[in-house]
């Protein structure tokens, strides 16, 4: 089965400067909308591979390129602004999901904005990532390894051992740090199928 995916983009300004932001939309009102913090090797428009596995499930999914910023949250919290002024994403729940190098900026973004409501951590690679679950305050986090990881694996067993109570663990088996999309979009459409979304709470 194929599926038409369109990206829209968006602008919205970070300490004066125009950033681009990218959006997929489901073709039903979303369920909730996943804001990616790409890899080192991706770009905001990834989300193009990412989308295919999640709106045909009824989720958007939105992102930005990262730029150097002193102030990630912030960098965020704008993009989040300006996704709230797309159509149909006004008061739509939100999800952080980081992978590798993404992952410690959606964590950070996640502890300091308590509306968020799930955090999805991909073969993350920095224990400081512990010091911001400690934010958690019972929202739940997915945690998604891969079991040949060359990269991260080490830093990722200490994030497991301070998960909160509402965590969930996934590890890939034959999988190295880097590796296609669609092998855990599916796990993560299922996680959040089982969530609990509001509008606007």
């Amino acid at each position: 089965m194929f599926f038409l995916l369109l990206i829209t983009t968006f602008t919205f300004h970070n300490r004066g400067a125009a950033v681009q932001g990218f959006v997929e939309m489901p073709s039903n009102p979303p369920r909730a909308v996943v804001l990616y913090f790409h890899r080192y090797v991706e770009k905001g428009d990834s989300i193009a591979v990412w989308a295919q596995g999640l709106t045909p499930r009824g989720y958007a999914i939105a992102s930005f390129t990262t730029i150097p910023t002193p102030d990630p949250v912030g960098l965020a919290n704008g993009a989040v602004a300006g996704l709230r002024m797309q159509p149909g994403l006004e008061s739509t729940p939100l999800v952080a999901v980081g992978t590798s190098m993404g992952s410690l900026t959606a964590a950070q973004y996640f502890a300091a904005n308590s509306d968020v409501k799930a955090l999805v951590l991909i073969v993350p690679g920095s224990t400081q990532i512990c010091t911001f679950l400690e934010h958690a305050k019972g929202r739940p986090v997915f945690l998604i390894q891969a079991d040949q990881d060359e990269v991260t694996y080490g830093s990722g067993a200490e994030i497991r051992k301070c998960m909160t109570g509402n965590g969930k663990q996934l590890i890939l088996n034959g999988a190295s740090h880097i590796f296609p999309p669609e092998a855990v979009t599916g796990e993560i459409a299922n996680w959040l199928d089982t969530l609990n979304f509001t509008s606007g709470n």
